[in-house]
């Protein structure tokens, strides 16, 4: 029988860690089912264009496309999604006789070998030219002898579907079949696969991207492809066995304190009758059942991987689930502490969270030797690079714990005895006393206060600080951040002091926000609003008090004096200063002059002191001397405000709109 070497190709690359359990989805540049078409299914838009009197025939997956290895291939314009530093290339496999390139996007010529990647097959004794399985290296190797030994490889029978993957991850590389790791390199790299050739599939450019290959003696593809897909990513092991469908399993149980007693059941999906099963339950490499639906017994704690391969007497199919069935020292119930004893590096215990789901976790260890380590996972068995949380001094927090399985892993870094008590428990609620505060503006100072009720009794903190809304931090309040801390046992209220700034402005009511959070996960606990009340009218300051002051809708013809009445309320108290009321009047917005300064110009008629009134004093006061005579027509809006007896006089305290009144003047005056 002949056999032929699956190995592929790639350029330079830049490494990122794989995505752990991602989306089969995420990262997918193209998938090709090839039921009839070369259309892409993933809804990316990369679909084929056919070349030569390809067939499509019965595969894996409904229908495969056949290429005869001479002048049939697929060409798919160059995708929009970049391939950068690593890629996957996935899908069943069947060769007629001789391989060749499957898939790829390089070119054969390019100055200084090009980069990209390409998956293809050889002989062992084949030429030896790059793309039938050498690895490209900016300095290429363009005519280096390909062996068996020196590059990854793998013996492919011919007439038999395989389900082929190769994954490229900054320069390690490796072959899957059937889901299973069969051959891996490590190589050196550097710079990005991404180049701006067309992705072929049955053969690959050449002449620097300007002829596309197609011929026996180049090593065009022989054979059948079904289910192919490309990705710009790594798929993970989990990953790669999850889309070779044919072979599979299930179980009654995956979590369990020991002696555990699992039923596994064959749930393969092959289409000719299965005739043996070979379980290995561990992950050893000893097949320890061969019936169908057989039953384990884990009697020590631990993660264990489970394997599964059928064979209907002529194909076989396997499927290994790592890490997929977990054996743990006991549940993890509230507020019962659990011994640890760790007497080796490396040493470690599992556990299972007993809790319902909506309420906040609090994990912690008795140890403070620095030696044990915490791992935390939802609905997945936590390890040291795979968890939902982690810490290294000996407490984590779960803020808020969703509907699930959670998982803990207690780690022992030490090589003497530790020995700990692991707990856990609901946190505590923290949050205001109020969800609104008020202070007046001459408050000097708002107090808010901050409860602590239910949960356990541990130590815990609480991190405070304020955001703006219409009160702005350093010209209306202090802005403030700080800790409250409460100690074990403790459920007193706490307070803090926020610093309000006296603007001696009449003006509207403003707010501001405050907050609470988690010190460790950053997590918001509360908010409140605190509003910072004008005190003008409320404790005395003099102030406008009005509906609105009069709009004179109707045109004010030329020669016409003008009188308009301001009606103020004023209070006072005799600890107020003594003020004077200023009226202001602003030109339409079409003239150069946006603003006349009144007192200049003998508009105010009225200088109001309040230096001898101590009760409320009411009055219309006419505002006289505007000769129509000399105007500018158009809209005038003239504004009223309070300043201090003889105080300067600043075109701020005038405009502030605290009350504020429109004439409109029919045409230019002079």
């Amino acid at each position: 029988m002949s056999f032929r070497y699956f190995a592929f190709a790639v350029v330079m690359s830049l490494g990122l860690a794989p995505p752990v359990l991602a989306g089969l989805n995420d990262g997918l540049v193209a998938y090709y089912p090839f039921n009839g078409n070369a259309n892409d299914e993933s809804g990316n838009g990369n679909h084929g264009t056919v070349h030569g009197p390809i067939e499509y025939v019965e595969g894996i997956v409904n229908q495969a496309v056949k290429l005869n290895g001479t002048d049939t291939y697929i060409r798919i314009a160059n995708p929009s999604q970049k391939f950068d530093t690593q890629y996957t290339i996935t899908g069943w496999v069947y060769t007629e006789g001789r391989g060749g390139v499957l898939a790829g996007k390089y070119t054969w010529g390019a100055p200084g070998g090009g980069r990209g990647f390409n998956l293809g097959s050889t002989t062992e004794g084949g030429s030896g030219f790059a793309f039938s399985g050498s690895t490209f290296f900016p300095s290429a190797l363009f005519n280096e002898g390909w062996s068996p030994s020196k590059y990854p490889k793998y013996t492919m029978p011919i007439g038999v579907f395989e389900y082929i993957t190769a994954v490229y991850d900054e320069g390690n590389i490796k072959i899957y079949i059937n889901g299973i790791i069969k051959a891996e390199k490590t190589i050196s790299h550097n710079g990005t696969l991404d180049n701006p050739y067309d992705m072929l599939i049955g053969t690959y450019w050449q002449d620097n991207g300007t002829t596309i290959v197609s011929d026996v003696y180049n090593r065009t593809f022989d054979g059948l492809i079904d289910d192919l897909r490309i990705y710009n990513r790594v798929l993970s092991e989990s990953e790669i066995q999850a889309l070779n469908t044919n072979a599979d399993f299930t179980t009654d149980k995956i979590s369990g304190e020991p002696p555990l007693t699992v039923q596994f059941s064959d749930a393969s999906a092959i289409d000719e009758p299965i005739t043996s099963w070979a379980w290995d339950f561990d992950n050893d490499g000893t097949i320890d059942a061969t019936d169908q639906h057989p039953t384990y017994t884990y009697n020590q704690k631990g993660l264990y991987s489970a394997s599964l391969t059928v064979s209907d007497g002529e194909n076989e199919h396997s499927i290994t689930k790592n890490d997929f069935i977990l054996v743990y020292d006991a549940l993890l119930r509230l507020n019962s502490p659990v011994p640890n004893t760790l007497t080796e590096v490396d040493e470690y215990h599992y556990y299972k969270i007993d809790l319902e789901p909506g309420n906040s976790i609090q994990l912690t260890l008795d140890d403070d030797s620095g030696n044990i380590e915490l791992y935390v996972a939802h609905n997945a068995f936590p390890s040291r690079t795979h968890y939902d949380y982690q810490s290294t001094d000996q407490e984590i927090l779960i803020p808020i714990a969703e509907a699930g399985d959670w998982y803990v892993l207690v780690y022992g870094s030490g090589n003497y005895e530790i020995t700990a008590h692991i707990d856990i428990g609901i946190l505590s609620t923290v949050q205001f006393s109020s969800a609104t505060y008020s202070v007046t503006e001459n408050g000097g100072q708002a107090t808010i206060t901050v409860t602590r009720s239910g949960g356990r009794q541990d130590a815990i903190s609480a991190n405070y600080a304020t955001s703006d809304g219409t009160a702005i931090a350093g010209s209306d309040y202090s802005q403030t951040a700080g800790t409250l801390n409460w100690g074990n046992g403790d459920f007193d209220d706490k307070t803090f002091t926020i610093a309000i700034t006296d603007d001696s402005l009449s003006e509207d009511n403003e707010t501001f926000t405050i907050s609470l959070s988690d010190p460790v996960s950053g997590e918001n606990l509360d908010n409140a609003t605190v509003t910072i009340q004008d005190y003008s009218c409320i404790e005395g300051k003099p102030c406008l008090v009005f509906e609105k002051l009069p709009n004179r809708a109707e045109a004010i013809k030329v020669g016409e004096r003008l009188t308009l009445n301001l009606n103020i309320e004023v209070q006072a108290t005799e600890s107020s200063q003594p003020v004077d009321l200023y009226v202001a009047l602003a030109l339409p917005p079409e003239y150069v002059i946006p603003f006349i300064f009144l007192t200049e110009r003998a508009i105010v008629t009225e200088i109001l002191s309040f230096r001898e009134s101590i009760v409320p004093q009411q009055g219309t006061f006419p505002i006289l001397d505007f000769n129509v005579g000399e105007c500018l027509g158009g809209t005038y809006t003239y504004y009223a405000a309070f300043v201090r007896e003889n105080a300067p006089v600043d075109i701020n305290d005038l405009a502030s709109n605290l009350a504020m009144g429109q004439f409109r003047l029919e045409d230019k005056c002079f």
